[in-house]
């Protein structure tokens, strides 16, 4: 039995990007290059662009910044299926309760690209593929523990928004204050 390395770094990352995965999208995530079986459909895979690029030409030394860019794909036998499913990951990427899970594992998204169909060889080829390119920036050195990393608490309703208020106006033209639309309601 191989063991994992350290969380940390690029591994760090990998880590977290499967964690999520798993809760915003529910199905597996694979390194692209692995030879094995491929997963069962649909699945998203990753590969590194550039493993580590450095923010600043000046040596920093321990715990510096980096930059990783991933490719990330989502594959399945159908192309609808695999569109969405690449759209919910990078939404989950974007949004607040993600963010603040990669923050605390010190890693900041930066750049997201659009999600775009990446099938090749169409007729040939079974395997529906649409992804995007993300840059994330990564803290050099700092080994996190699993039960750090959970996202088992996480709940998709912490994003509900419990209230928000709407400056408006009446249908007669009449001014209004403020219109309330509370947790529930549509």
């Amino acid at each position: 039995m191989t063991s994992l390395p350290a969380i940390k770094n690029q591994f760090l990352l990998a880590y977290t990007l499967d964690q999520i995965v798993k809760k915003a999208c529910g199905v597996e995530l694979t390194y692209a290059q692995v030879t094995d079986q491929q997963p069962k459909y649909p699945y998203i895979s990753y590969s590194f662009i550039t493993a580590e690029q450095e923010t600043t030409a000046d040596w920093l030394g321990a715990n510096r910044l980096i930059i990783i860019s991933l490719q990330i794909d989502c594959h399945s036998d159908n192309a609808l299926t695999a569109s969405e499913t690449s759209r919910e990951l990078r939404e989950a990427l974007m949004s607040p309760i993600y963010r603040d899970y990669l923050k605390k594992a010190d890693i900041v998204p930066q750049t997201i690209s659009e999600t775009q169909n990446r099938t090749i060889l169409q007729d040939v080829n079974y395997d529906q593929c649409f992804g995007f390119d993300a840059d994330f920036l990564v803290r050099v050195g700092v080994e996190h523990t699993e039960a750090e990393l959970s996202l088992a608490d996480v709940e998709e309703s912490d994003q509900t928004i419990e209230s928000i208020v709407i400056p408006g106006t009446t249908e007669d033209g009449g001014e209004k204050t403020n219109i309330e639309i509370s947790k529930g309601e549509k």
